[in-house]
């Protein structure tokens, strides 16, 4: 679990690598997205930087790990 240590919210924006389906020209040029998101490259992790949607404090994912007390 994710918590921002600035501000307690739990969400955030952080980069992933994804494919896409392209229209492209008879040149191969890119006219437009024809599928936004075919698979997911890499999914976020510990080692990215994630910035908090909130209060925008950002930093590796690590950063943000807390574990839930029972």
């Amino acid at each position: 679990m994710k918590r921002c240590p600035m501000c307690g919210h739990g969400l955030f924006v952080v980069t992933a690598h994804i494919t896409q389906d392209w229209v492209v020209d008879d040149a191969g040029d890119f006219v437009g997205v024809s599928t936004d998101c075919v698979d997911v490259i890499h999914r976020p992790d510990d080692k990215d930087i994630w910035e908090c949607e909130f209060c925008g404090f950002s930093a590796e994912g690590t950063t943000f790990n807390v574990t839930e007390e029972k």
